[in-house]
């Protein structure tokens, strides 16, 4: 009798040791890619390129872009780390008119810093998108640089909100050092901007509600969000304008490139990658 009831307990046992790894090997199972989301941002002027894509990738991946034009002339090639909201961006100056291949592609994943390899190895993708191939990023991009500057002016009569926040942003980068509110010499209120970054924290400022927003060089600016829905960790790509006020970083009680912080309204929003506002 007894040997009949172990049989059956070691029996229920192993079925239920079986479900539990079915569970288990279901909860693992990777359905989504990395690098099937490409969007291209890319925009020229006279003798400019602003290489620019949207990619699903993880951030800090370590990035380059390269650009040939048809008669095979290489322009120096642009490095970085890709954005929190998956951004790579590169910029080559002084250009001449024509036609021009760009090349974005990662460094292989072994050359990657640890904490990327985490994210793609804990993640639920797989890194094996339409535009990854042998296990790097390989999208190309064609543009032309027309060189005619009633074009440029024509293009810029026409410039979005966005465009022009965009403009606003690298005017007045939000690096080390620059002065995003007033001053003596400086008066921002109202210029238009762009800033991206990580919703580090929620609070009251000045008694309204505001996020705690930090880029990926770690200027953090507090940003009124108004009704808008979001939490702490999500990536957020903001445009909008300044207020012109200042604020000492410190009171904030986090670390800061800069000992006086500008801050800003939103006026449209992305929330981790999708579009609100």
């Amino acid at each position: 009798m007894r040997k009949g009831i172990l049989a059956l307990m070691l029996l229920i046992s192993a079925i239920l040791l079986v479900g539990c790894n079915a569970q288990d090997a279901k909860k693992t199972e990777k359905t989504d890619r990395f690098g099937d989301k490409i969007k291209e941002k890319t925009k020229t002027s006279a003798n400019t390129i602003k290489a620019n894509i949207d990619t699903d990738l993880p951030s800090g991946m370590l990035f380059e872009i390269s650009a040939k034009s048809e008669d095979g002339t290489a322009l120096e090639k642009q490095t970085g780390e890709i954005g929190f909201l998956g951004g790579i961006k590169g910029t080559f100056e002084d250009v001449k008119p024509g036609n021009y291949t760009l090349t974005y592609t990662t460094l292989p994943l072994e050359e990657q810093s640890k904490k990327v390899q985490e994210k793609i190895k804990e993640a639920d993708k797989t890194f094996d998108g339409q535009f990854i191939k042998n296990g790097v990023l390989n999208k190309v991009e064609t543009v032309t640089l027309t060189g005619s500057d009633k074009e440029d002016k024509k293009e810029s009569e026409n410039v979005s909100f966005k465009d022009e926040a965009e403009q606003g942003s690298e005017r007045y980068p939000a690096t080390a050092g620059k002065i995003l509110y007033n001053n003596d010499t400086t008066n921002i209120t109202g210029q238009r901007y762009h800033f991206s970054g990580e919703i580090i924290q929620k609070l009251q400022v000045d008694g309204e509600s505001a996020w705690l927003v930090k880029n990926d060089v770690g200027y953090v600016m507090p940003v009124f969000s108004e009704d808008f829905d979001a939490a702490v960790d999500d990536n957020v790509e903001i445009w909008g304008t300044l207020t012109g006020d200042g604020y000492q970083a410190s009171d904030f009680k986090v670390d800061n490139i800069v000992g006086m912080t500008g801050s800003m309204r939103i006026v449209q929003l992305n929330i981790n990658g999708k579009e609100i506002q």
